[in-house]
């Protein structure tokens, strides 16, 4: 890179900079800026963001990627971000599905890490090392991963990944593990007894380990991976969940299932302790309370050409969810439907939600619609889409937003949307708000920028 090329390359990267506002009829409200640069080497990459001069966050990578032959060795420091694998940990049960066209996951992920970005001002400083290794043979062992994670806040975690050819299966072997912080639970917070034994559950504050295993399998018609996990408690018990998904594609057609339940095996007491307190939920890494007992998720995918003017790929969809909660006779379903079509120049997607609980009698809780449309032409990509909501006190909610992408090297994303709410029979004044949102590619530069407003 030339001198006068490598002056420009930082001035741009140090001028980076986005700001966020509010506005209603009276006022606008100025936030404060967010400004950042980020600096890239071939083995080195930096980012440093601040908010107003208050909060600064930092990061740094060193990386062989890309110069060691099938391998890669990555470690970083700062302010970083934890996801991938580490969800097994905080949110062993399944999610809801929120739209019809559900498909799971079926491929282990290893604990991730990434440097801060300009909306990361509240995470602590910790370092992450990651590890692979990629054999491209025809032998059964194919790759491997290991990742560490720590931070200030007391957290050490790790995992490990092996994937193996198995004839026409993949099958991947999964364990991720750590030690994580707990605060003590005061009588007077949120969770201190557990209605099903009637028991008190303080406990003081302390560490506790919480571990993950997985196994997969997968080929081009079937995909399965069975998930358990284990989760010391603070009353010297191992408490276990199990989760299992799987997958299977039949021409044009897809079936999805998947269960998850907590405490299937009772009360593990490797301590010997007889004077151990009953209790039935689960703490998680980031103590959480696991209050649902069982899950089970069921859906089916069909998928086929329609011809009108023009032939469009089609998928029709349905999803269904129930969940059993375990301080009362409540259960949770949720039933997702939907239709998308594909075609040259456009995308259309519609889809209703509805959940409602059962315990003595059924009651609706909420019910949902949406259409979403994409356009795509030449230089420009239009989106609009419509959401109707109805709750279960009869409230309303009512919204249009309008979006368009633009360009490649200078790209240009706008928004603006309209929300309407009517409660007990009023419609509330409309709410306003758009952004604007730029990015601007050169050979080793990004500028981003966005806007933001609301009235």
């Amino acid at each position: 890179m030339k001198p006068l090329k490598l002056i420009a390359f930082f001035l741009l990267n140090a001028f980076f900079c986005c700001y966020g506002f509010s506005a209603d009829t009276d006022s606008i409200n100025f936030s404060a800026p967010v400004y950042g640069t980020k600096i890239i080497f071939p083995v080195i990459k930096a980012n440093l963001y601040a908010r107003g001069l208050e909060s600064i966050v930092s990061g740094i990578e060193i990386s062989s990627a890309g110069y060691i032959k099938n391998a890669n060795l990555s470690v970083k420091a700062g302010n970083l971000s934890k996801s991938g694998g580490m969800s097994l940990l905080t949110s062993p049960a399944l999610s809801k599905p929120a739209t019809p066209f559900y498909n799971g996951t079926f491929i282990p992920k290893a604990i991730l890490s990434s440097l801060p970005g300009n909306t990361s001002f509240n995470r602590p400083f910790g370092t992450y090392i990651y590890g692979s290794f990629n054999k491209k043979s025809e032998k059964k062992f194919q790759k491997g991963i290991f990742s560490f994670f720590a931070d200030e806040t007391g957290i050490y975690s790790g995992s490990f990944i092996s994937q193996f050819n198995i004839k026409s299966f993949k099958m991947h072997l999964n364990f991720i593990t750590g030690l994580f912080p707990y605060d003590e639970n005061t009588f007077t917070s949120y969770y201190t007894k557990d209605t099903l034994y009637n028991t008190d559950l303080y406990f003081p504050e302390g560490q506790h380990f919480c571990s993950s295993l997985q196994f997969s399998l997968q080929n081009k018609k079937f995909s399965t991976i069975l998930t358990a996990g284990f989760f010391e408690s603070p009353f010297d018990t191992i408490d276990d969940t199990l989760r299992l998904e799987t997958k299977i594609a039949l021409n044009k057609t897809q079936f999805i299932f998947s269960f998850s339940g907590i405490r299937l095996l009772g009360n593990i007491n490797f301590n010997e302790n007889n004077n151990i307190v009953n209790h039935f939920y689960i703490l998680t890494a980031n103590e959480h309370i696991i209050k649902t007992g069982i899950q089970i998720i069921a859906g089916i995918q069909k998928s086929f050409m329609l011809i009108l003017r023009t032939p469009l790929l089609c998928k029709a969809g349905i999803t269904a969810s129930a969940e059993k909660q375990i301080f009362d006779n409540t259960s949770n379903i949720r039933i997702c439907t939907g239709l998308q079509a594909t075609g040259f120049f456009s995308r259309h997607i519609f889809t209703t939600t509805i959940d409602f609980k059962t315990s003595s009698e059924t009651e609706l809780e909420k019910l949902s619609f949406s259409l979403k449309n994409y356009f795509y032409m030449q230089k420009l990509t239009p989106a609009i889409n419509l959401n109707f909501l109805i709750k279960q006190d009869n409230n309303l909610s009512e919204k249009i937003s309008f979006s368009f992408i633009t360009g490649k090297k200078i790209n240009l994303k706008t928004g603006i949307e309209c929300t309407l709410l009517q409660t007990k029979g009023d419609f509330l004044p409309p709410a306003f708000s758009a952004s604007i949102e730029t990015k601007i590619s050169f050979t080793n530069l990004i500028i981003t920028g966005k806007i933001n407003a609301s009235f």
